[in-house]
Parts: structure tokens; C-alpha cells; sequence
């Protein structure tokens, strides 16, 4: 085909009924006939086929008219197409950009949801804004995120709270975290200097992650010291008061511990290894048996005795010192001028020259060189003398060294003499020589007797042919156990034979006897015994002997062969006798040898180491009817005074038996202070203060009673309109307008 029509316009014939189009354009450079009806036109025929294509006619206004129509179709089309491409997406509905979505919608995961602020109301298909917290709704989603419509009132849900800046709910704040108002912390907490945390009440607990109550002493459980109240510790996994505390059960606090002497009411108040004891109607802290009060420690400790280890020296007894000896420490005397005295456990200093001593104390002191002799008596040794100068023992001079006379520091049978104006010590003239070989100064030699030197000699005798012998032109005497009558030498009388002072016969002088003014016999002097040649100085106390004549004045060489003392006599070291006990009363004074010089047979001591006299011991009193003392009785005991009850444990008498004073029962062992209100007791006993009594292991009020809760006594209850303040005050249980019903 080489084109087409462009351009057909139909007509109709005025003759004819029949249509026919006018040709304008050919088709295919064929002509149509227009005289031929449209229904009997044939169409073109391609070239050489002879066959043409009719056409059919119509008017021009049908034309315009398909046109309008089609013109119209295709508007709606577009229209359509453009309403659907320009309209808004609702909630729910797929997105890929916010600018698609309604009106304060954002597009969120590929789905348009309404903004924060807003919900979507189903009614009017549109995001609106969200209601207050506070304010009324009719369902959850008209409310803040993390809130709830409930009972028609927004609410935060549980662990949020209103955030009072941003009006919205926000997460409850934990332990710790920083804060402003108390609304922002999590339960149990509160907003205390900018941080949520527990009250003074409370602890925060990491197991429940909250507040818990803070526990009390005796009943709550612990795992740590910050779960108990204040002063309170966690011993064991339970709330305790800590040591040197007690519970306080009127407050429910640990109060502390009352010091020795502060007023208690039971002995629990009391410091540790104190009782609360009735001291002269007066309940009072005191240490107990065993224990001392140390200024040191403040409380009542078991001292260490002698040797024993140490830390401080406020450990130690009395006045002994905590030292250290290689590296470890024990309570010792401090230095070696000072020992320890058993007898009162305390320590003394060394006793001095020419004291009073013995091998069980006073001790004399080894550090300048004394010992304690058989005579009991601090001595320097034999070998030196004691020099007041140097307050010590120093060795004895020999012959021929300077010296000073009143220190006689000479050696034996020494003295010191003017020697060429210089003071040496010297052989005691015309007794004695110096012996160089054995050191000593010798006695002079007798007539006949062997020597080597003219001054070994005794006087008027010479060393000749190294004999001992007189000279020429010498005259006659008696020998020196004689004495010359006036015609004769005769012997001297000896000890126990007659004698006259006066006219003879003499005792012998060189043995130490005298004759007796009394008895006109030979003697020794007072403190002296005859050993058979001579008088010798009597032993000292438990010094061996043979005979009782050689011991102490009235004392007695016992079947040990040992001098002492009768059981009626104590020693006295200064007279070294035997003296008679002091009795009940009389004056005493402490004695190295004896706990006192009172008479052990009737059980008296000495009130005083320095002066007092001869008492009972403190638990014993004097029995004027025996003449003896007497222990005093113990609880139950019968008696006629109180002197004769065991006040050391506290005991008075009273309705004649012997038992303990008001305020106080007995343990078992002593007198101490009763139990007051709540503190466990032994049913039907006697423990609880009076009017207390203990019905079921607790010291309660009797039931016309009440416990007055500040005083803590049980008080009588209050007739009829009597002033109260409670009901349980009044009798019949009632308390109204402040008067007992």
C-alpha cells in the first residue's frame, strides 16, 4: 500500500438512500467510484489482483462525536492515574519515603506509623496527638509511650515514672544514679543529695536489688556489718552488738558496755569479765575473780604473772614489766637490781649490804657481789670487803697495799695501820704474821715451834736454828689458859665449872666464857653455844646441827639435824631467835622467814607488811570463845551476826541464815546482782529482782504489775481513776481520758 485516505467526507445522494463517500485522496492510485452504493463497493485489489476494498460512510458530526468520546475515556484514565500516584498513604501501609505517608506519619520499616506524640484514631483515619499522663483516655494507645489508659486515667506502667521535665514516662532510676525528685528512683528508694539510695533506715541489698530494713541485734540476718543497724556488727550471719556492747531492749540499739564502777542493772551491761555486783545497796560493774581492772586497757583483764608472756606491759601483775628476751617478750622484774617475791607477787629490789636475806627472798643483789650468808644477812664473800664508796664488794687488800680504816678492806687478821705515814694494811700485831706462801695472815708461832723468820715468831720468842725460842734474861710466865695465883699457874676454869669473878678460880677468857653473875659458873656470852673447846657463835635457821644448843635462842635441832623454829615461835633474823607468836590483836610485822609474826595456829596474818596487827584472813573471823579463827559460813549457813557470813562473796545475815543481801541472788558461787525485765532466767527461781519472778524462763512483772518502760521496774497497778497513760497501767486494763476506768 502506498498511503492511505487522508480525508473522507461523506454525502448522500438525493436520489438514493444510499451512502456513498467522495473520494478526496486516492488509495493505492486507484479511483472509487462514488455513483456506486457503499453496499455493493468492493475494495481495492492489491496490483493485478483486480480487487478493491469498499468503504462505508458517515457523517462528520459522528466523527466529532467518537472523538468527544474518546477525548473523554482518556481523561478519566489519566485521572485516575493521577489520583492514585498524589494520594497519601495511611498507617500500616507500605512506604519507602516519610514524604508518602499522612500527615504526622513517618515511614518506619518500611510501613507509615504515626510520629511520636501522636495515635492513630481508627474514627477519623488520622494521627493525632497523644494524651497527657494524667489526663483522661478510653485505651492504652491514646497514651504516652510506656503508659496505660486505667480507669480512664493515663498512667505509667510499673519501673516508669511522669518525668517531671519532659512530662512523658521514663525508666524508674536504680541505686546510685543521679536523681533530683524522689518520683524518679525505682521502689524502696529515695533521691537523698542528688543520688537514689536507701534511707537511714535501710541497706541496699545486691541479692534482691532493692532497700531492705536494717537488722537488729539478736533476731535479724545478715551477710555484712552495713545490713545491721548503727553499732550493730553481722557475727555469724546474725545481727550481734559488737564486743564491749550490749543490746539495749528498751531502745533496739547496742549501747556500750558500762565500765567498772558506772551503776548497772544486770551483769550483761557490764564490760567483758565484769558482774553487775551490789556494792553497798548499790548495783555497781565489778571485775570479776581472777580478773583486775587495767587503767591501760580500760577493762577487766587476767594480769600475767612472772615469766609469763606479754605484749604491753599494762599485761603484767602489779609491778612487773613486760621485757623482751631474745625476741620474746615476758613479765619480768625489769632489771637485775630487782626480784620477783612470790609471797606477794611483786617485785623488790635486791636487798644491800648487811640486810636481811634468805634463799627464798629478800634476795640480796648479785650485781655488786653480795651473798646471803648461814646468818641470813647480805654479806660480801671472804675474799672481799664492802666499800661505801663504790656501794660494792670489792677484793680484800693484802699486806703492804694502801687502804682506808673505815672500810676494813684489810684480809683476815688484817688491819689497817699508820705505816710511815701512809695507811696500809698490816698483820694484827703480836697475833698474827704475814704468810706469803698461803696468802694469809698466819697466828704466831709458840715456843718450839718450827720457823724460818724472826716475825713468824710469837713476841719475846726468836727464830734461832729455826726454832721458836726464848733468849737469855727472859723471865717465867704463866701459860694463857692460866692464871697465877701468886705462888702458882693454875688452869683456867672451863665452861659449866665454878668460878668467882673476883677471887677466882677464873674462866677461861681465850674460849670466849665469863663467869656468871647469876649461877657463878663459866659461860658463853648470849647468841653463843660451847662447842667443847670454845664459845662459838649459835647457827642460824636452818643451818645443820647436832644439838639444840647450837641453835637459835628457844628454837630446837629438829630429827633432820636442821635448826627451827617451834610451832609457837616464829624466827627473828636481827636477834637470830626464836620468838613467840603475837595473838589476836596484838601489833606484827611482815617477816622474810614467816607470812607474819602472828600465830599461824590460830590462823591469824598481819594486817600491814610494815606495821598493823594479828587479824583473821578475809574469810575468817575471830571465835573469842575458841580463841581461833574461824572461816566464815557460807549461804544457807546458820549465823548470829553478819561478821561470821562470807561477805567476800556478798553473803549478810538475815532472819539468822547467811545469805545474799537485797538486790542480789546467789550463782552458785556468789552474791550477783538480779536479773531485771525480759533476761532469761531459771523457771521458779530466785534470779529476777524483786517483784520480778520467773514463770517461763523470763524475768516478769506478777500480774497486779506493769513494766514501766523508762524506769524499767515493775510497778503496782493503778486503781480506779488514778492517772494513767496506758491500759495496761490500770487494773482493770482501761485507760480513758488519762484516768484508769
Amino acid at each position: 500500500m502506498r498511503g492511505f485516505l487522508a480525508e473522507e467526507v461523506p454525502t448522500r445522494d438525493e436520489s438514493n438512500t444510499n451512502l456513498y463517500r467522495r473520494s478526496i485522496r486516492t488509495i493505492d492510485d486507484n479511483f472509487i467510484d462514488e455513483t456506486q452504493p457503499i453496499t455493493q463497493r468492493t475494495t481495492p485489489t492489491t496490483a493485478g489482483s483486480g480487487i478493491r476494498c469498499p468503504y462505508i460512510r458517515f457523517p462528520r458530526w459522528c466523527f466529532w462525536l467518537w472523538l468527544l468520546l474518546l477525548l473523554a475515556l482518556l481523561a478519566t484514565v489519566l485521572g485516575v492515574g493521577i489520583g492514585l500516584g498524589t494520594r497519601k498513604r495511611s498507617i500500616y501501609e507500605s512506604c519507602s519515603s516519610q514524604s508518602i505517608c499522612m500527615n504526622n506519619a513517618v515511614c518506619t520499616g518500611g510501613y507509615c506509623l504515626c510520629s511520636t506524640g501522636y495515635f492513630y484514631d481508627s474514627t477519623l483515619g488520622l494521627c493525632i496527638t497523644e494524651v497527657g499522663i494524667g489526663r483522661s483516655c478510653s485505651a492504652d494507645n491514646q497514651c504516652f509511650t510506656n503508659a496505660l489508659c486505667t480507669n480512664g486515667i493515663c498512667r505509667c506502667i510499673t519501673n516508669y515514672y511522669p518525668s517531671p521535665t519532659t512530662g512523658r514516662c521514663a525508666l524508674d532510676k536504680t541505686y546510685g544514679q543521679s536523681c533530683t525528685y524522689d518520683v524518679e528512683c525505682a521502689f524502696t528508694f529515695e533521691c537523698i543529695s542528688g543520688v537514689c539510695t536507701c534511707n537511714s533506715t535501710g541497706y541496699y541489698s545486691a541479692l534482691t536489688l532493692q532497700c531492705e530494713k536494717l537488722g537488729e541485734p539478736n533476731e535479724d540476718t545478715c551477710y555484712a556489718d552495713s545490713n545491721c543497724i548503727s553499732t550493730a556488727v553481722c557475727i555469724g550471719g546474725v545481727c550481734r552488738c559488737p564486743t564491749e556492747w550490749y543490746y539495749n531492749v528498751n531502745t533496739d540499739t547496742c549501747d556500750r558496755a558500762k565500765h567498772v564502777g558506772n551503776v548497772c542493772t544486770a551483769s550483761y551491761q557490764c564490760m567483758t569479765n565484769a558482774h553487775c555486783i551490789n556494792v553497798t545497796g548499790t548495783l555497781i560493774c565489778q571485775c570479776i575473780g581472777g580478773t583486775t581492772y587495767s587503767i591501760f586497757y580500760g577493762g577487766c583483764i587476767t594480769p600475767r604473772t612472772y615469766n609469763e608472756s606479754c605484749s604491753l606491759t599494762a599485761d603484767c601483775i602489779n609491778n612487773l614489766i613486760c621485757t623482751s628476751v631474745n625476741g620474746v617478750s615476758y613479765c619480768l622484774c625489769g632489771t637485775d637490781t630487782r626480784y620477783y617475791y612470790t609471797l606477794n607477787q611483786t617485785c623488790l629490789n635486791k636487798v644491800l649490804y648487811n640486810q636481811s636475806c634468805s634463799s627464798f627472798g629478800p634476795y640480796c643483789d648479785d650485781i655488786i657481789l653480795l651473798q646471803c650468808t648461814t646468818s641470813g644477812i647480805c654479806l660480801c664473800p671472804s675474799a672481799y670487803y664492802y666499800s661505801t664508796a663504790s656501794a660494792r664488794c670489792k677484793s680484800r687488800l693484802y699486806p703492804g697495799d694502801t687502804c682506808t680504816v673505815a672500810e676494813s678492806p684489810c684480809i683476815t687478821n688484817a688491819n689497817c695501820i699508820n705505816v710511815a705515814s701512809t695507811l696500809r694494811c698490816q698483820c694484827t700485831n703480836g697475833s698474827y704474821y704475814y704468810d706469803i706462801t698461803a696468802a694469809q695472815c698466819a697466828a704466831l708461832k709458840s715456843y718450839g715451834a718450827a720457823c724460818t723468820e724472826q716475825e713468824q715468831c710469837a713476841t719475846g720468842l726468836y727464830c734461832v736454828s729455826s726454832i721458836c725460842q726464848c733468849l737469855t734474861s727472859h723471865i717465867c710466865q704463866c701459860l694463857t689458859s692460866q692464871y697465877y695465883t701468886g705462888s702458882t699457874c693454875l688452869t683456867r676454869a672451863t665452861h659449866n665449872a665454878a668460878c668467882n669473878s673476883v677471887s677466882g678460880p677464873y674462866c677461861d677468857t681465850t674460849a670466849g666464857l665469863s663467869c656468871s653473875a647469876t649461877t657463878s659458873l663459866c659461860v658463853c656470852p648470849t647468841y653463843y653455844y660451847w662447842n667443847t673447846t670454845q664459845c662459838v657463835q649459835q647457827k642460824y635457821l636452818y643451818d645443820s646441827c647436832t644439838a639444840t644448843t647450837q641453835c637459835p635462842t628457844n628454837g630446837q635441832c629438829s630429827g633432820l639435824g636442821i635448826c627451827q623454829c617451834t610451832a609457837t615461835t616464829y624466827y627473828n633474823a636481827t636477834l637470830n631467835s626464836c620468838i613467840t607468836y603475837s595473838t589476836y590483836g596484838q601489833t606484827c610485822l611482815a617477816n622474810i622467814f614467816v607470812t607474819s609474826e602472828c600465830s599461824s595456829a590460830l590462823s591469824l596474818t598481819c594486817s600491814s607488811t610494815t606495821s598493823g596487827l594479828c587479824q583473821c584472813s578475809s574469810n575468817a573471823f575471830y571465835n573469842s570463845t575458841g580463841a581461833t579463827c574461824t572461816t566464815k559460813s557460807t549461804v544457807l549457813a546458820a549465823c548470829s551476826t553478819s561478821s561470821t557470813c562470807n561477805d567476800l562473796v556478798g553473803l549478810v545475815c538475815t532472819s539468822s541464815v547467811c545469805s545474799c543481801a537485797t538486790g542480789t541472788y546467789w550463782s552458785g558461787t556468789a552474791c550477783i546482782g538480779t536479773l531485771g525485765a525480759g533476761q532469761a532466767c531459771t523457771v521458779a527461781s530466785s534470779e529476777c529482782s524483786s517483784p520480778l519472778t520467773c514463770p517461763a524462763g523470763t524475768c516478769t512483772c506478777p500480774a497486779t504489775y506493769y513494766l514501766d518502760i523508762v524506769t524499767v521496774n515493775c510497778i503496782l497497778k493503778k486503781a480506779s481513776s488514778v492517772a494513767c497513760t496506758y491500759g495496761f497501767e490500770c487494773t482493770s486494763g482501761t485507760c480513758t481520758n488519762y484516768f484508769c476506768a
